[in-house]
């Protein structure tokens, strides 16, 4: 008789093959799956006493690290995935390390050199970290924290510092030294900021400090021991300085939106100083020779300076204070002095010297008033103060060892002084409204004075020899 296998012995072997079966796919996706979301990690070391030390947590991460040389260090840490870290070193006693939080960052350092450290920071996603460093002694440090951030810095020569702090997204920051004992400095805190420094020289300070969007700042620097400082808070406001020489100075501090600075600086030992507080301000200072001094000061909206200076020692001062007020400064010679003040809305003043010694001030208080001082010579004193409204005061000296004055209290007064000669001198108040006064001297030593009280007075003075 023929034996026949029981229906429940058939089911139980069909189950255990399909067990196996099913064991078998899982370890085959299990596989693959490892497969497919390994870590990349690859260390090539050429001399003796280098270390290497990896470590990555995540998914789809690259590593890479190549050493040649001797007592070189590199150290790379990876949380998240899809990140990139790359460290090359070629010489001695260099010192890398790398840490990476989130997710599609990239960050790369090369060291030619000896004695070199760089550091790199990266949080969040989507960040490029790059440093790059020939020479010895230098030192690079990034910090990254947001999203789509850039950050450079390329340093040849030695004993160069640059460090570099990004908060927020899209930020950019840009630094390259050349040259030895150069120092920069980068920080950033908001969204769409952009900041570079190049230096080129010895001993050169770069400072920029970014708090709110869309700011951008540049400083470029050609020479040794220049030193300039950029601090901006708030929106879309722009500072450009540029440095040409030995020892000057440029100081840019902008408070509010939209405002713009420039300082251009070519010679030895010049200072320049901007300092805007509100709106749509414009400021920009040009220098070219030795220990030139110009300050700008801007409190209000829509004001515009500039200053202009060629020779040694010259001085300006500008202060506004109020809305859309213009002030205008040329000095080219030595020893010149040009003060500007202006407290209200709407006044301009332009002064412009040639010469040695000169001295010019205009004080503004009020609304629409217009001053101008014209100096060629040496050692001429001119002086307007304006009180009201819609006054205009004009001076003009050729020669030397001249003064003029004009004092305006009132609304729509007009005087204007010429002198041609030597050792003149003219004095003009007007106390009122819509007086007139006119003053010309030809020659040498002259001396005139016109007092006007009250309105629509008239004074036409003229001496000749």
């Amino acid at each position: 008789l023929k034996q026949v296998t029981p229906y429940y012995n058939i089911n139980k072997l069909n189950i255990e093959n399909m067990k196996k079966i099913f064991t078998l796919m899982i370890s085959l996706f299990c596989l693959m799956m490892m497969a497919s979301a390994q870590n990349n990690a690859t260390v090539s070391q050429t001399g003796n006493d280098n270390l290497a030390n990896q470590e990555q947590h995540g998914d789809l991460n690259n590593a890479h690290i190549n050493q040649s040389a001797d007592n070189n260090q590199a150290a790379q840490l990876q949380n998240g995935y899809h990140n990139e870290v790359t460290i090359a070193q070629t010489g001695n006693n260099n010192l890398a390390e790398q840490e990476q939080n989130g997710r599609y960052n990239d960050a790369s350092i090369a060291q030619t050199g000896s004695n070199n450290n760089a550091f790199q920071s990266q949080e969040r996603r989507r960040n490029e970290a790059l440093i790059e460093q020939t020479g010895s002694n230098n030192d690079a440090e990034q910090w990254q924290y947001g999203l789509r951030n850039s950050a450079a810095i390329t340093q040849t020569g030695e004993l160069n510092d640059a460090f570099l702090d990004q908060n927020g997204d899209d930020n950019t920051a840009l630094a390259s030294q050349t040259g030895d004992s150069n120092d920069v400095y980068q920080m950033q805190d908001g969204d769409d900021n952009m900041a570079s420094a190049a230096q080129t020289g010895d001993r050169n300070i770069a400072f920029q400090n970014q708090d709110g969007n869309e700011n951008m700042a540049s400083i470029t620097q050609t020479g040794n021991r220049n030193m300039s400082i950029q601090d901006q808070d708030g929106n879309s406001n722009h500072a450009t300085a540029t440095q040409i020489g030995q020892y000057n100075s440029a100081s840019q501090d902008q408070n509010g939106n939209n405002n713009e600075t420039v300082i251009e600086q070519d010679g030895y030992r010049n200072h320049a100083d901007q300092n805007q507080i509100g709106n749509s301000n414009e400021a920009h200072i040009h220098q070219a020779g030795t220990r030139n001094r110009a300050d700008q000061m801007q409190w209000g909206n829509y004001n515009e300076a500039s200053a202009t200076q060629s020779g040694y020692r010259n001085t300006t001062d500008a202060v506004q204070a109020g809305n859309y007020n213009y002030a205008r400064q040329e000095q080219a010679g030595e020893r010149n002095e040009a003060e500007i003040m202006q407290d209200g809305n709407r006044n301009r003043g332009v002064q412009l010297q040639t010469g040695d010694n000169n001295e010019a001030i205009i004080v503004q208080d009020g609304y629409r008033n217009r001053a101008r001082q014209v100096q060629n010579g040496d050692e001429n004193l001119a002086n307007i103060e304006q009180e009201g409204t819609h006054n205009r005061a004009r001076q003009r000296q050729n020669g030397d060892e001249n003064e003029a004055y004009i004092l305006q209290d009132g609304e729509r007064n007009y005087a204007r002084q010429r002198q041609n000669g030597n050792n003149n001198q003219i004095e003009t108040l007007q106390v009122g409204n819509d007086n007139i006064s006119t003053h010309i001297q030809l020659g040498n030593g002259n001396q005139q004075t016109v007092n006007q009280m009250g309105d629509n007075n008239v004074a036409h003075v003229v001496q000749t020899p």
